[in-house]
């Protein structure tokens, strides 16, 4: 399988990719820097500093200290989401196909990061919470025509790397050409503002819950 029939994966990782470079605008929000990007057989977006993700030996004290930042982790959240959000959206099905726990569900990792996170932070956070935050990032992203503008800018990229069946995105300027792209294809002043504002609310609510 090449990389034009796995359009929908790509569009999956491009969800991800979009909330780094919004939540990267403001120091507060501040995600790190995306390490690398791989797409085909195997598919991720790894971030070079590990702030929330659950590590099987380790007593994961960090993700109990990192959510301490509400704001940041209210971003981390809808990273987790993202993916299955554009991916669910791309193939018109329900986004709980996407992001369970099953062994096929193409978010199923992402599923297991929010779990993790659940159980150990700083602050607490209930499936009603992680729904609200989904659906109010939905309509953020459907405000702002996101999901068409990252559809056009598909077509770009798997032009691009037409004929491939597993991209590697690990040196940097490779990194930096995509997520130049990115922000000329998809992101806008408006978009930045409206994503932080967004993030400063939902974290506004997290912090009464929670008093």
């Amino acid at each position: 399988m090449n990389i034009r029939e796995m359009q929908e994966t790509i569009y999956h990782e491009f969800g991800h990719v979009i909330v780094y470079i919004l939540s990267n605008k403001y120091q507060e929000t501040f995600l790190g820097e995306i390490d690398r990007i791989l797409i085909g057989y195997r598919n991720l977006v790894s971030p070079k500093e590990n702030l929330y993700y659950y590590e099987l030996s380790s007593t994961n004290n960090h993700i109990t200290e990192n959510s301490k930042n509400i704001k940041r982790s209210i971003s981390w959240i809808i990273l987790q989401m993202s993916g299955c959000v554009f991916e669910s959206h791309y193939e018109d099905k329900n986004f709980d196909n996407y992001f369970c726990s099953h062994i096929d569900c193409s978010g199923r990792k992402d599923f297991e990061n929010l779990y993790h996170f659940k159980n150990k932070s700083f602050f607490k956070i209930g499936d009603n919470d992680i729904h609200r935050i989904r659906d109010n990032y939905i309509s953020f992203l459907n405000k702002h025509d996101v999901f068409n503008k990252t559809k056009i800018y598909l077509e770009r990229f798997v032009d691009v790397f037409n004929g491939s069946t597993q991209i590697n995105l690990i040196d940097q300027d490779d990194l930096t050409t995509l997520l130049d792209e990115m922000e000329i294809f998809i992101i806008n002043e408006e978009l930045v503002k409206d994503y932080h504002l967004l993030v400063v609310e939902e974290s506004k609510k997290s912090i009464h819950q929670n008093k």
